[in-house]
């Protein structure tokens, strides 16, 4: 039971468990404010929580909505057929593709249920680590699940032909709110000693050879690497437009009561009875009293205007058209304008990159889904995907013209 793997997967586990959850926290809705100072985050928390556009779901929704699986091609494609759409597979590839596209990374696990049917399990991007073959980039030498069970690190290590068990011998985590602590020394991890035993072969279970978990990564630099999330452009303009937002709502709060400038105003001059020094009398500002200001100049009682608040939608088009332009999707597709939405031919050209990305990432993913049915009993099949930019009923008529 080499325990140096189980210490290389949970130095994966932390490297990757931050940047995973920022991905999954911006899809919720659940920003960041890098712009503000804590004292600000302190006092206004309810503004920066409440002034935001959240467009990442929206970025992401538009390359995943284009993943989709049609059909199985070969020998057992009925029995692919059923296998996605009664035994789970269908929603578990879903699962999996939001995860590729959001942080760059999604998993799937094979492995029977109670009933000894092989069953695939998603997972997300930090629950799993792994290493690839020497021999062979795109197999893996061993790949593990790395969560937390109560209070206690989990790491289950998978390799060809046994799944090993590890648990940390002290708490790594000491209630809900804080985040786990994890060792780096190896005795700090023993065998787990539950009901299952430290180790599970796989000899009671029909499969083929090989590690039984899937990588569908997007936009991996080599072979055997992990991926690239969609939104890794988007967040920092997520954050500007966020701040764009705030500044806006904070400016109108700052100025929504009436803010006057007396001028003509002529200080009165005291002596201090302690000291005999003459002082000059002054005006405070108290924004919880009073929104007085005093300024020595010629001129009658002044209000200053509150700023106007008209052109936020037109801040959240233009960086809504920003997003749109870093992703390589119609600017329309994220921040729709009535009446001004491409279709046809002209359509096809600026949906050409998301396009693009898309085939590539199905070309990518098509030998890993193969594998994936195969590992749950249905070989030789090949995944069919369905055209991310299907021509409209003008298209169709003009190609059948040309036939013709």
């Amino acid at each position: 039971m080499p325990v140096e793997h189980v210490l290389q997967a949970v130095h994966q586990h932390t490297t990757t468990a931050e940047p995973v959850s920022m991905f999954h926290d911006y899809v919720a809705g659940r920003h960041r404010y890098p712009y503000a100072s804590q004292a600000f985050i302190t006092r206004a928390r309810w503004i920066l929580e409440s002034a935001r556009a959240n467009l990442c779901p929206r970025v992401v929704g538009n390359f995943t909505d284009r993943v989709t699986l049609q059909t199985w091609e070969g020998a057992q494609a009925d029995e692919a057929v059923e296998l996605t759409t009664r035994r789970g597979l269908g929603k578990v590839l879903n699962l999996a593709v939001g995860e590729s596209w959001t942080t760059g990374d999604g998993f799937v696990l094979a492995w029977p249920n109670r009933a000894g049917t092989m069953t695939p399990w998603f997972h997300r991007a930090d629950q799993v680590a792994y290493d690839t073959d020497p021999e062979d980039p795109e197999a893996f030498a061993w790949v593990a699940k790395v969560w937390v069970s109560g209070r206690y690190g989990r790491v289950n290590v998978y390799y060809d032909t046994v799944v090993e068990r590890w648990a940390t011998t002290d708490p790594v985590r000491h209630d809900q709110a804080s985040a786990p602590n994890w060792p780096d020394k190896a005795t700090a991890y023993q065998p787990a000693t539950d009901d299952d035993g430290p180790s599970i072969t796989y000899a009671s279970v029909s499969r083929p050879a090989g590690v039984p978990w899937v990588h569908l990564p997007l936009g991996a630099a080599e072979q055997g690497g992990r991926g690239v999330s969609i939104l890794s452009d988007v967040i920092p303009l997520q954050d500007a437009l966020n701040h764009a937002l705030v500044s806006s709502i904070v400016n109108v709060e700052q100025y929504a009561a009436p803010l006057r400038a007396l001028l003509n105003h002529q200080p009165r001059v005291m002596i201090d009875p302690r000291t005999g020094e003459a002082t000059e009398e002054a005006i405070r500002y108290d924004e919880t009293r009073n929104r007085l200001l005093g300024i020595k100049g010629a001129g009658p009682l002044t209000q200053l205007d509150p700023p106007s608040s008209k052109n936020i939608l037109d801040v959240m088009e233009a960086y809504g058209s920003w997003m749109a332009r870093v992703v390589g999707v119609p600017a329309s597709d994220i921040v729709p304008e009535l009446g001004n939405i491409p279709s046809g031919a002209s359509l096809r050209t600026l949906v050409s990159s998301r396009t693009a990305k898309v085939r590539d990432y199905t070309q990518d993913i098509s030998p890993q889904v193969a594998r994936l049915a195969t590992l749950l009993g249905v070989p030789d099949v090949w995944p069919v995907w369905e055209d991310p930019t299907p021509q409209d009923d003008t298209e169709r008529l003009d190609a059948a013209i040309k036939r013709q």
